[in-house]
């Protein structure tokens, strides 16, 4: 569900307000690793956040899920390189 910009807006002054605290906590579990996109799916009801994180360093939001909930990693250590330009 996409929110549209006045949405968004009014969410993010509403949390800053203390209206929508963002406490609720979602496990982003290991779908798939091809050992160069990793697909990370949150499986709480009404959420399905999926993410894929692209070796080394990127990031790509395919579904936000949730928005008002932090997601965390929830598996195996993960193997992440960093590298300095």
């Amino acid at each position: 569900m996409l929110r549209s910009e006045a949405e968004t807006v009014d969410h993010w002054d509403n949390a800053a307000r203390g209206k929508t605290p963002m406490s609720t906590h979602h496990p982003l579990h290991r779908e798939s690793d091809d050992g160069h996109d990793i697909l990370l799916v949150c499986r709480e009801d009404g959420c399905g956040r999926k993410v894929v994180v692209r070796r080394p360093s990127e990031l790509i939001v395919i579904d936000r899920g949730d928005f008002s909930a932090l997601h965390r990693y929830a598996n195996e250590p993960m193997d992440m390189a960093t590298s300095v330009a």
